[in-house]
């Protein structure tokens, strides 16, 4: 059995927030801990998820991080990831977002008993329309010739991988044009040097793991989509991380 650490950045969740930890606390798994990052919101989530936390009677399982400003997902996930051991798995989920069922940790642990097995990218369901989501098995000639950047993008939810992997990533890679951490696509900020990193070490999960919620009025595609877009674009232009062996 793995070391786990489930990673939540959360921004004004209050009608999530039960619903994320919740699928967190019932997972069917032992050796696992969650930081929980609430990002200066504004509707009382931190407050709430402190009363789940007493109610849950869950203090030794999780680890309130409460900011004083907002300061984004992709910094608090940055530090918040420096704070895990080299070996431990990393899952992310958002603070909106939920597991889809009670074996997930068990799944990520049986995919992580091949030691080829670097990090995970797999296939979610959205709610409330119950759509498969987009996403699939990278080609083993993009692979092959680490080109990721430059074809479609395949790799969502649910993602996970070994915490000195992301560690592996240059921290000014993760800085966008406002001199700031990304602060929109920062899933592919993160993924492609992953990616890059990792080639035939990265697997797919097929089954569902992850619940994304389309409902949310907050995500980054309603909020801005020019502007992640433009980020997207300087994104794919970054220099191409080496393989490692």
């Amino acid at each position: 059995m793995r070391k786990i650490a489930i990673i939540i950045p959360s921004y004004n969740n209050r009608q999530s927030y039960e619903r994320n930890l919740s699928s967190v606390v019932a997972q069917d798994y032992h050796d696992f801990r969650v930081i929980y990052v609430d990002d200066c919101s504004s509707d009382g989530t931190g407050e709430l998820v402190e009363q789940f936390i007493v109610d849950r009677n869950s203090g030794n399982l999780i680890r309130l991080i409460r900011n004083p400003v907002r300061v984004g997902a992709l910094q608090n996930l940055y530090h918040a990831i420096h704070m895990c051991d080299d070996n431990e798995i990393v899952i992310l989920l958002d603070g909106d977002d939920w597991f889809a069922h009670n074996g997930v940790l068990n799944k990520i642990n049986e995919v992580y008993t091949n030691p080829d097995c670097w990090m995970t990218y797999g296939q979610y369901r959205s709610w409330p329309d119950n759509m498969i989501g987009y996403s699939k098995e990278i080609p083993s000639d993009i692979i092959d010739t680490n080109n990721f950047r430059e074809n479609e993008w395949y790799s969502s939810h649910l993602r996970s991988f070994y915490a000195w992997l992301f560690k592996s990533i240059k921290m000014e890679d993760l800085i966008g044009p406002d001199g700031a951490f990304y602060q929109m696509a920062w899933d592919q900020a993160i993924m492609f040097p992953m990616l890059e990193m990792s080639g035939p070490q990265a697997k797919f999960i097929s089954e569902v793991l992850y619940i994304y919620n389309a409902a949310n009025p907050i995500n980054d595609c309603k909020v801005d989509r020019q502007l992640q877009r433009t980020l997207e674009t300087i994104i794919r232009t970054q220099k191409r991380y080496k393989r490692l062996k």
